[in-house]
């Protein structure tokens, strides 16, 4: 069965930047990331163009899309 969660790119990158950190963070940095930066990119980018295109499309329809 395939693995959901890109943690192998997450431990690379954090073996690269730093040496001496737990194996956890790795799923740490994988869930804060999506956590964080998928919100963040909803309310900066796909609302405000949203409501610049199709201004009565629902919030749910437009956070499915």
């Amino acid at each position: 069965m395939a693995k959901l969660a890109p943690v192998g790119p997450a431990s690379s990158t954090r073996n690269s930047a730093f040496e001496a950190i737990p194996a956890g963070m790795a799923c740490l940095l994988h869930a804060v990331t999506g956590m964080v930066f998928y919100v963040v990119g909803y309310f900066l980018i796909a609302r405000p163009l949203q409501h610049a295109v199709l201004p009565r499309l629902p919030w749910i329809k437009t956070a499915a899309l």
